[in-house]
Order: C-alpha cells, then structure tokens, then sequence
C-alpha cells in the first residue's frame, strides 16, 4: 500500500468520526469504528514523541497489560454469555445463516419477520425483539436499522397489519362518453381528456403551435426546441413531415429541416428548406442503386450525380439528403419507419391502448394506467391486477411468468366482490375474483344529469390487504400524462422505451426516474387502496421533474413571463395548481392539514422549492439538505436558482426535513445492477483500489463545469489533493497515490473499477449525485462528503453499518481517514454494503415490466436478475419507512393512533438524531 507523502498538519490531527450521537446509540456511520481509532491512535503516538526513552518504554509497557486484560476479560465474558444465552434468531447479522437475505425463496409479508410470526410472537416475551448491536443497529429483513426504527418494526406482529378493505367502485358517466378523446372518471362524472382536446366533453380542439411568431428576419420563428419548417402536429406542437409527403407521419424535427453550413451549424432562420422536406430530389430521386451494402452514402454513384432523396420521400432503401431524428416515441429505426410500443405507466395494464404516453382505456376501466374499474367493467377486466397481486413477491422463474398473478395468490388473499350495501350480511359466498361486483350502477336519479349520476360508493369487493394503505390521486392529465405525450424527446419523462422486437429498453440517460418508478410502483402495489377513508397515505402523482425538463420546449410551454425564466417559478405554480384541485374534488387534505399526503420532488435540489402551501406534507426527493452547513441555493445552473423565488410562495423552510421527508435512491436502470452483481466481490482481495472516484472535477481540468459553485466545491478540493489525471496545467493532486483513483476520464470501465475498489466517493453535483447509487449496487463502500446532508433512508437505516462520512473540512486527510479503519472493519463494511444494496434498486418496479413482457413470451436478459434478488428493494423500504411514520410520527401520537399500532411490543422513543446534528459536520 502507498502511503500519503502529503503530511498532516497537527492543527488539524482531528476525526470527523470523533462526535458521539445524543442517544449514545453509536449510530455513527463508522465513527467509533474508524474515526475514535484514527484519533486515539495519533493522540497517543503525538504525547509519546514529548517523553524521554525510559519513560516511552514504561508507557507503553503499561497500556499493553492493560489492553491484554481487558481483551482477556471481554473474551470471558463474551464465552460466559453465549454459554448462557440461547441463540437468538432476531437479531441476525450480515451473511449469517439467519439473515433473510440468505434463505433461498423465502419472502414473507411486510412487516413479518423473516422467520415467522411464530418467532416475532415469541419474542414479545425477551428482550431479542429489542436488542440492538454494538452500534445501535438492529436488523430486521436483512437491513440494518437505527435501534429505535429496526426495534419497533421487528416486534409489530404480521396480524397487526392485516386488514379487510372495502375497495369502491364507481358509477358516475361523463358526458359524450368524452367524445373518443378521452377516459371517464366513473369517481368524479369528468374526462381526462387527451393533448389537444378539451371541454367537458373533449369535442374541443386546442392548438399547440409548434413554432414562436415569426419575423422577416426569422420566417420560423426564434429558435425552441418544437421548432418546425414542415407540417405542425398542433394537438402535440410535434413536427412531422405532414400531407402531401410520401411519409406524412414520419418526424422531421431539427436539424433534417434546415440546411447547415459547412461546419454543421444549422440554419434555423433559412426559408430554403425545399430540397431536404418537399416532394424532390437534388438530382434524381428515382435512382435508388447508389446506397452502399454497408449503409454508408455513396451519394455520387459512379456517374458523380446526388441522388440523396429528400427525407420526407426516402424509402428505407435510400439514403435521405438529411438525417433526422426518431425522437417521438413509438417509432425507430434508420428513417422512423418501424412502429413499436410506446412508454405508458404500467402499460395501461392491459386494459388499454397506449399511445406515447396515453392509455386510452377498454371496458370502462380509468386512471393513467387503466388500474381502475367502475361498476361497469367487464368480468374479464374486473378486478384490476393491483388488487389481485399478493402481499409477497415472484421467488421463482415461474411464478415471473404466469399467465395470470392471481393464480400466485395464497388463500389468506381473500377478494369477495360485495353488493349494495357494505354490511356484513350481505357479503357474497363467492370468492371468485373474475365475477366483478355484485351489482350494476344505477343510473341518473331524478335531477341528475348523466355526468353527475351518483356513484354508488358500496358496490365494490372486500378485500385483504396489509398496511400501510396508499391512496393514488387521478389527477387531471396536464398534471400527468399530457406531459408524456407532448415531451419533444422520448429520453425525456420515461424510464423505459421499446425496440423493433417490442423488447424493452430502459432508458439511462433519464437521471429522474425516481418519478415514474415511485408512480408505477404505487400504482401496482398490493398497499394501493381506492378507499380514501382507510388510506394511512395519499399520494399526489404530480411530473414535476418532467415539466422541469420541457420547460421552453414549445410556445405554449414557456418560462417566459409568469415565471421570470426560471424553473422553480414554474414548477410551484404547477404543484399549487394541483393543490387547489384536490381540495376542491376531494376531502383527504383538509383532515389533516395535508400531513397525511406525499409529493414528488425528484429534481437536482429537490424539495427546495416546494410552495410554502405544501410544506406540511411528507416531500420525496434525493436531494437531503438541511441547510446547516450549505444555505440558499446550491445549483449552478442559473434556470434552477429558486432564492429568487417569492417569499410568499416558497416560505422559509429548508430544502430537506428530516423529521417528515424521506431521501429516496436514484433510480438506476436494472441493466446497471444486473451487471454490477455478476461482477463485484464483496472480498478485500478482490478489491486492490483503496479510494475511487470518477465524475466531472471542476475547471480545473478538462471539459470541467466553470462554475465555482457547482458540487458546493466538495469535488475541485479532492481533486486538488488526490487527482490522480492531471489537470489543465499538467499538474496532479498534492497527495496523489497509487491506490487511490480520482479521474475526470471515462474509460468505458467505470462499473469494473467501482467493483474493484474498497471505497467510493459519494459527492454532489448540481444538488444530488447518483453515486451512492453507483457504489451500493457495485458493492462499494460509499464515502459520503456532504455536510448536512442526508441520504437516502438514512433518517431510519443505521448508515454505520456499510458507509463511511468524512466532513468536508477533512477532505485533506480523508484518504489517511480511511487506511486507518482497520481490515476486519473494512470487511464487515462491506458486507454490510452486500447486506443491504438491494434497498437501492426498483427491482419490483422492474419485476412488473418483466411480468408484461413474459406474458408474452419475451424472455430477456435483464429478468432473471429480478427473481435472482431475494431481498427487499427500493419500493419494499419506503413502504416499511412510511409504516413506521404512520405510527411515530409525532404529529400521528397528537392525533390520536389506531388500535392497531399500539401492537408492537417496544415503544418507540424520540431519535435523539432527528435534528440531523450527526451529519452536520
């Protein structure tokens, strides 16, 4: 091993892992286990260097019998205790035999301990239920969680969470039947009509020009991004090659439209666009012999003659005069002449027709998804599939590829379709779940107009389900899916597209997946209710991160104005909006002050910019600032600088509350992880690189952000001391070693060099960084330099056991933090990080998408990675998070709690770490 050639000061001979947690929970992120060593160590050797030699000798003489007694008497007792104790099956440690993660094929309900209800009820009676480790960890389905959180979750019994649901159906018509233009909520009597149509009815046509008002100067318009020289989709604002062109559905968006210069610079403003769109030729259109067998344009053929055919003309045999780009959804291929799937939530759960992000949905059912039935649906669309699915997940290949998800049901999953009344004797002896409900909507009462015929609230089915219970808002489309059927990119918004075989292509240059994969996932869990009244959450399935990424796409979609050219004005008129909508068509809010609801932040900076009117609720984001250390706005990007936001609207509150908010991962295509897991090695051996880190480093070296703010400064400086490519000036980091790898270089190897490296820098960016992601998946213990900021779950798994934080004001000896920890700590980090990775993955999310696609028939190589991890995901945690907050939360307690959350056996107390206080360094 290298070792550091840059000395450390004295003055600055202090550990950030020296602090101590209030509770005394130890719960320190590897604090005692790597920070007290390296402190102890250097205080030590640093009083040693004043003394005389005898008096050394004597010193240390001393200090070593004392450490072999005390070593000798640990050992006793430690022997005295395990002779005397039983074995304890609660409190299982990584990699044991009675971690859960271990034991092939065994998944039980949420909330169920992994050895049985037998085992949780027996240890109601002792205090294993209770006991937390050395670092105040206890572990419960396999993750290690802070003492308090692992403890109560450990001793709450599965029965406790079992429920009996009455999930409505209902009745109410919409005029028009929304003209073919949209879906009718049967719950509220209103289409949600599709982009470009509106009214009560969808019968009207609303124009969405593709272009801004034109000039002499500029005959098209200024430039943006819907920027169009041929036909105008105005339901869209998407340019297409339009009537009176071979190809009259084929994109033609910048740059096939315009003509360029030499060096390629694309001439928006240049009214000759003849020879690229219209019916000619250069030349000679007709001559379709000169496109080379490799596909390359032999544009002269032997005569010297241009046959390139306009790109509205070209047949998929010919070489087009320019190239364009397939960049709607639905089509691919060399000329965008080959259909394919589009991107819809949940793929309108074959109950619809998807097209580019709409679901046009079949039998009466509704929702973005198509997951809802009204009482009219069909049996064979009755019930959806989200209320047949079974509180556990696929253990098995097969079980991944059944026809139907209700043939894995167990018999405790009872669905019993009821009549019109809810009371008990009139619950119907058939559990055939494909009868749908029991009885018809009336129709129109007297008075009523078909839109506003009443649904009929108790016709619907009784079924078994487990807590807690989230309520999903159908949200009026601009809210939703009209931002997926007017975005301009198909990378934008969408976390997967399709290809010429219809298999599916998950997109990973879409950073903000977290919105889509929270969305399909609450939308397809067994924990979805339609019953607001016995709903623990309720969700507001807001796009936000979607309409940040169109901002100024089209005309009628500008920052411009109202929102003074920036994207946080712009997204808080957007969630304000659907605030006064549920407010007004829904009673939940109002009951609690909106505590009870959740929204979707999964921006660079998160929540940052939530309006002051939503504060109150719980905020999901990946961005955990709390303002302690890095105040204001820390986005470099000049669209996103929300201080400038009004007072009024924003308020005062911070980015990040950890007291009410969860960090969520990133999401990460399942490629990414399936790949990580064939290649990592959970072995020190294995690992040679002590430290590696490789992203953007700041101006100081190629192709680096300018901007002094960007990463808050946190990368430039670790860069300055442990670069390992130099920078601009040739230079590399003051402390440069070999083991250690800080790079602005791609190789193509970045998976392969974080799965050989003990550690990995978790730094910011613009707001968060998915790097935790990137180390957690490859098996990487994550070094998180950030101060007061918290990661994802942190707030309730206990970080101590797989990570290590390092405070920014010791970024000079970070990498001398680090050699100290001693190997066998190392190792139990690592496995710690094995224990515990697949809480960064959306495994289930992914799992629905491989169900559809094995229903038919398409097997690809992504899948069996998702039967193959047997451990709770990303989804699994925030369900068992939010089932923790229902009833510790301390506004639930003032509130009153349900009979049902006093089950637990230990009492859960108030974090002393709750103020963040043990990440603000």
């Amino acid at each position: 091993m290298a070792t550091s050639s840059h000395p450390v000061p004295s003055s600055a001979r202090r550990s950030v892992h020296s602090r101590t947690s209030a509770s005394g929970s130890g719960d320190q992120l590897a604090r005692s286990g790597s920070g007290g060593f390296v402190v102890g160590t250097r205080a030590y050797y640093h009083a040693a260097a004043s003394e005389g030699p005898n008096a050394r000798l004597q010193r240390v003489a001393r200090v070593v019998g004392v450490v072999v007694v005390f070593l000798a008497l640990i050992t006793t007792a430690q022997q005295i205790l395990l002779y005397l104790s039983p074995p304890d099956a609660d409190v299982a440690q990584p990699g044991s035999n009675d971690d859960p993660s271990e034991r092939p094929g065994e998944l039980v309900a949420l909330g169920q301990d992994a050895a049985g209800s037998t085992a949780v009820a027996a240890s109601f009676d002792g205090a294993a239920a209770t006991s937390a480790g050395p670092r105040g960890t206890v572990w419960h389905r396999g993750a290690p969680w802070r003492g308090h959180v692992g403890s109560w979750l450990k001793s709450l019994p599965p029965s406790a969470l079992s429920v009996t649901v009455h999930e409505p159906a209902f009745g109410r018509t919409c005029p028009g039947d929304c003209s073919g233009n949209g879906v009718c909520n049967a719950e509220l009597g209103e289409c949600r009509c599709r982009h470009g149509y509106a009214g009560p009815d969808c019968s009207q046509e609303e124009d969405y020009p593709c272009n801004l008002p034109s000039t002499p100067e500029s005959p098209n318009g200024p430039w943006i991004v819907s920027i169009c020289a041929a036909h105008c989709d105005l339901r869209r604002a998407q340019c297409r090659c339009g009537p009176n062109t071979s190809y009259p559905d084929r994109p033609a968006v910048a740059p096939c439209g315009f003509p360029k210069t030499p060096e390629g610079l694309i001439l928006y403003n240049k009214p000759d666009v003849t020879p690229l769109y219209g019916p000619q030729t250069t030349t000679a259109a007709t001559d379709t012999t000169t496109a080379s067998s490799d596909g390359s344009d032999d544009s002269s053929g032997s005569t010297g003659i241009d046959t390139r055919v306009a790109w509205c003309e070209a047949h998929p045999s010919q070489i087009a005069a320019a190239e364009c780009f397939c960049n709607y959804d639905g089509q691919i291929g060399r000329l965008c002449e080959v259909p394919v799937d589009s991107f819809c939530l949940n793929q309108c759960s074959r109950a619809g027709t998807c097209t580019m992000g709409y679901c046009q949905c079949h039998g009466d059912r509704y929702g973005i998804d198509c997951s809802i039935p009204s009482v009219r649906s069909p049996p064979e669309l009755y019930p959806p599939e989200w209320l047949r699915l079974p509180t556990r997940q696929a253990t098995s290949s097969s079980e991944l590829n059944l026809a139907s998800p209700s043939e894995s049901l167990d018999s405790s999953d009872v669905y019993e379709p009821i009549g019109a009344s809810n009371s008990s004797s009139n619950v119907s002896s058939s559990s055939n779940a494909a009868e749908g409900p029991a009885a018809s909507a009336a129709g129109p009462t007297e008075g009523e107009s078909a839109g506003e015929s009443a649904g009929v609230a108790q016709i619907g089915s009784m079924v078994a389900r487990r807590r807690p219970l989230v309520y999903v808002y159908d949200l009026p489309p601009e809210f939703t899916f009209h931002n997926l059927e007017a975005r301009q990119w198909k990378s934008y918004c969408g976390p997967r597209a399709y290809n010429s075989e219809n298999d599916t292509v998950f997109n990973d240059g879409w950073l903000y997946g977290l919105e889509t994969a929270v969305f399909e996932g609450f939308l397809g869990s067994p924990h979805r209710t339609l019953d607001g009244d016995s709903a623990d959450f309720f969700y507001v399935p807001l796009m936000g991160a979607c309409i940040i990424a169109r901002a100024d796409d089209s005309p009628r979609f500008r920052m411009e104005g109202q929102f003074k050219a920036r994207r946080p004005n712009l997204v808080a008129d957007f969630y304000l909006r659907a605030l006064a909508h549920i407010r007004t068509h829904h009673p939940f809010w109002d009951r609690h002050s909106g505590k009870d609801h959740i929204w979707m932040f999964a921006w660079d900076e998160g929540a940052c910019y939530a309006p002051e009117a939503i504060w109150s609720s719980m905020m999901l984001a990946h961005w955990g600032n709390t303002g302690t250390r890095h105040k204001g706005c820390t986005s470099a990007y000049y669209h996103d600088d929300w201080s400038a936001m009004e007072r009024g609207v924003r308020g005062e509150h911070p980015c990040f509350d950890p007291d009410k908010d969860v960090v969520m991962p990133a999401w990460k295509v399942p490629g990414v992880w399936a790949r990580a897991q064939k290649i990592k090695s959970p072995t020190l051996e294995s690992r040679p690189t002590l430290f590696y880190f490789n992203g953007n480093l700041g101006s100081a070296f190629e192709h680096g952000r300018v901007e002094a703010k960007y990463s808050m400064g946190i990368r430039q400086k670790v860069a300055q001391y442990f670069a390992s490519t130099p920078n601009k000036e040739g230079r590399l980091g003051l402390q440069r070693q070999e083991d250690v790898i800080v790079t602005n270089r791609h190789t193509g190897e970045y998976g392969q060099q974080l799965s050989s490296s003990r550690f990995c820098g978790v730094f910011p960016g613009d707001g968060f960084s998915a790097r935790m992601e990137d180390a957690m998946l490859h098996g990487c213990i994550p070094v998180i330099v950030q101060d007061g900021i918290w990661m994802a779950f942190e707030r309730h798994l206990n970080y101590s056991e797989f990570a290590v934080r390092v405070a920014e004001d010791e970024i000079p000896h970070m990498v001398d933090i680090l050699r100290a920890i001693p190997p066998n700590r190392v190792q139990e980090l690592l496995a710690g990080v094995e224990s515990v990775w697949q809480r960064w993955a959306y495994a289930s999310v992914a799992r629905m998408e491989g169900r559809r696609q094995a229903d038919r028939g398409r097997q690809q190589a992504w899948m069996p990675a998702m039967v193959e991890m047997r451990g709770d995901d990303a989804m699994d945690t925030l369900l068992q998070v939010l089932l923790y907050k229902r009833c510790n939360d301390l506004w639930r307690k003032e509130a009153g709690l349900p009979d049902w959350c006093m089950a637990s056996a230990t009492t859960s107390t108030t974090d002393a770490t709750s103020t963040g206080n043990d990440i603000d360094r």
